[in-house]
Order: structure tokens, then sequence, then C-alpha cells
């Protein structure tokens, strides 16, 4: 038998090398995973445990593929509520030719990674309440993109006259109103021109057309249901919630996604019939996915992607279908909202984009490679959050 067969692999994936700076070496370079016993993504590589039987060798261009053999050593394991075990995805130049990552030698071997991938292992199923995704999570191995908006947003509607220009241009919070606030950035998204919002207080006022978003700050913004409601031009329109209900959009300035970041997750909205009744499901031609209110859209390959055996989507936007959730990059489109892979057409290749909340086709691993590598500068951290603690 031979000596290097260690039977059937529990769980395997496969990637490609993205981007690649620098210069090519005697040395092996080799992708590996390297399990955080903090749970943390954003750590230096001194923190982390390497799994060496997974690490197989990388060439340029290529792809790859880890079969991974073992469950990772319960050293790793996290074991804050139900136990689990998370590694990044994260290659080194072999510069010692042991087959191994090296730490602590006279030149770094890290030499790249997966910035927005991570691998989970849990010894058993841990159900979304307890999950460290906010998502169900499955027994053994799973494979996940992050960030992941791990906290649903709830939704209220205000209804009292405080004196708040919601959505307003501003530069200080006097000119918001006593219980008002500039916000002039949130995320990674700059308010250039300021935008008037109302700060949540229990025992205070509740302002008529407005929606909370409860985050672990609450804020009162602007409601809306067409762009023209929106008081400043930079603004448009967004749906915060999967089933795009419109009493749950807000003003935010374009280029800002929050259905990246919001969930409305309260309420029994009524679904707008003949919208978006076909929406991820398969597809040959626009007219497969044709419903009363909307003529339908059937995607094959959009935006780098492609969608096996196409993918029915909405583009009327004024429909709003009830188990959409609009992604507005590059462009406004409604795709199949889920909680799990086994609500998307996972024998097409399509899972649940913890981002999104979304149905999308499974890409591939992407690894980036250039000198001067550090994951904890390099990574995305496992959950997004909107507002700062």
């Amino acid at each position: 038998m031979d000596q290097d067969y260690r039977g059937e692999a529990l769980y395997h994936f496969q990637g490609q090398v993205q981007a690649f700076s620098g210069s090519f070496s005697e040395h092996e370079f080799r992708v590996s995973l390297f399990w955080s016993p903090s749970g943390q993504t954003k750590i230096p590589a001194n923190e982390l445990v390497e799994q060496a039987s997974a690490s197989v060798a990388v060439h340029f261009p290529s792809s790859f593929e880890i079969n991974v053999f073992y469950p990772p050593d319960q050293e790793v394991w996290i074991n804050d509520g139900p136990m689990y075990a998370m590694a990044l995805i994260l290659v080194y130049e072999d510069l010692d030719d042991n087959r191994e990552y090296t730490l602590g030698g006279a030149q770094d071997e890290l030499r790249g990674g997966a910035a927005d991938w991570v691998l989970f292992y849990a010894p058993e199923a841990i159900d979304s309440t307890l999950s460290p995704t906010g998502l169900d999570l499955a027994k053994g191995f799973s494979l996940v993109q992050i960030p992941i908006n791990c906290r649903g947003t709830t939704y209220q509607i205000g209804t009292q006259d405080c004196g708040i220009p919601l959505g307003n241009a501003c530069q200080t919070d006097l000119q918001c109103g006593p219980n008002g606030i500039c916000l002039k950035r949130v995320d990674q998204t700059e308010f250039f021109n300021g935008y008037c919002a109302g700060i949540v207080d229990p025992n205070g006022c509740d302002p008529i057309g407005a929606v909370v978003v409860s985050r672990p700050v609450q804020l009162w913004l602007e409601q809306c249901e067409l762009g023209t409601d929106c008081k400043q031009a930079i603004c448009s329109c967004r749906p915060i919630g999967p089933q795009g209900f419109s009493f749950c959009s807000v003003c935010l300035p374009f280029g800002y996604f929050p259905t990246a970041f919001m969930q409305c997750k309260d309420g029994n909205p009524t679904p707008m019939m003949g919208c978006g009744e076909h929406l991820g499901e398969s597809c040959i031609q626009d007219r497969d996915c044709q419903d009363l209110f909307d003529p339908g859209m059937c995607l094959s390959e959009y935006f780098n992607h492609s969608f096996t055996n196409g993918y029915c989507t909405v583009k009327n936007r004024s429909c709003k279908p009830l188990n959409g959730v609009m992604v507005s990059f590059p462009t406004d489109l409604w795709y199949k909202s889920c909680d799990a892979d086994s609500k998307c057409r996972t024998n097409d290749g399509y899972f649940c984009n913890p981002y999104y909340q979304a149905c999308f086709p499974r890409a591939p691993v992407s690894l980036s490679i250039f000198s001067g590598f550090r994951p904890e500068v390099e990574m995305l951290n496992v959950c997004v959050e909107l507002w700062p603690e």
C-alpha cells in the first residue's frame, strides 16, 4: 500500500491564484490551513496553528485542490458555547523545504492567502441561534465566504414629529435638531454631505417618516419608497431587508449596499403577486422568468460569474418579490433569499452567500500572493458590523 495513502478525504475544496506580485523562486509555494484558536481572522501568524497534512503545492498560474483527511486537533477548538474551529487559508514559501510553515526563521515564509474565505469545523451541527456566523453550521467542514451579516436587524416605524430633518445634508449635529446626529461615515462609506439621522431613545421621540435600524447602536434613518423621496441627490432608496417591504426602505448614498449589513426580519408582509415568482429558478431565456408585473431576466453570465443552467432574476425596480434580496452591484438585481445552502440549487453549484443571505453561484477560493502579506492586516473580519460597538 502507498505509504502516503491516508484514506478518503473528509472534505475538499478548490481554488485559484487570482493575483501574484513578486518573483518566482526555486522553493515551493504551498497553500495550507491555519487554525485560529481565538476564532479571529485578523491575528499574527504566530497565533495560528498549521494543519500541515492539508498543505499542497501551488504553481502560477494555477488552480489547486485541498483535501482534508483529519479534523483539527482539539487544542484549536473554540469552546465559547458550542464547540467549533476556524481556519484561514494561507500561502507560504517553503524556504527550508520541509513542507511545513516555519515560524521565526531568518525570513518570514508567509506570502499570501484568501482574505475573504475561512473554513469552519463543527463536531456537531450548530443552530443559527448559537452559530458564530448567525447561520446554521453543518456538522463537519464548511467553507464560508466572509464577511458575514452575523446579526439580524429589526425595524420600527416612527410616528411623531421630532424636529429632525431626516436625510438632510449637514456638517454638525446641531443642524439635525436636539435628538439628531450628523452621520459622516458608516462602515467604509463616506456620507460626503453629511446625513441627518435620529438617535433612538426609549423615552424619547419616534420621528415620523423614519425607520429605526437596530444594530449595536440604534439610529432613525429617512424612510422612502422611491428615489425621489430622498432629500439628497446623492442618495437612493434602498430596501434593507430580503423581503423588500416598502416601509423597510431607507435613503442611503449611492454605492452603499445596505442589504449586506441590514436585515428586516419582523412582520408578515404580503408578497407582490406576479413579481419574482420564478426567482432563483433555472432558465434558458428571459421568457422562462416572466411574471405578470416583471418581464424577467435569465442570467447565464454576469459580472465574471457563471450561472449554471441559468438563474431567474427580477429587473423591474418597482417589483419587490417576497423572497428576494436586492444586490446593488454592479447594478440593481433581485436574488433569491436564503438562510441555508439547502434553500438554493446546490446540484447546480449554488450556495447561500452569508454576506447577502442570497443564493449565488459558488466561486472558487481566490488566493492573492504578494510580499509583506500579514493576516492581521489583509484578512477580512468574519462578521461585518454596520455600527461601531
